[in-house]
């Protein structure tokens, strides 16, 4: 195992980890514009809530 150098672990995990990142801003921004979209939907369908106090 001589090409798995202690350098070719360090900057292959932090290239990992920086990839990670990224899916995880990438998947965030998904999940916020489908809960836009889904609530803009719902209050199309049902109009808008009432608030408990009124």
């Amino acid at each position: 195992m001589g090409w798995l150098t202690d350098e070719l672990l360090f900057y292959g995990g932090m290239i990992v980890a920086g990839l990670s990142l990224v899916a995880a801003i990438i998947c965030f921004c998904v999940s916020k514009m489908r809960f836009i979209t889904l609530n803009a939907q719902l209050t199309a369908e049902y109009g808008e809530t009432r608030s408990k106090n009124a």
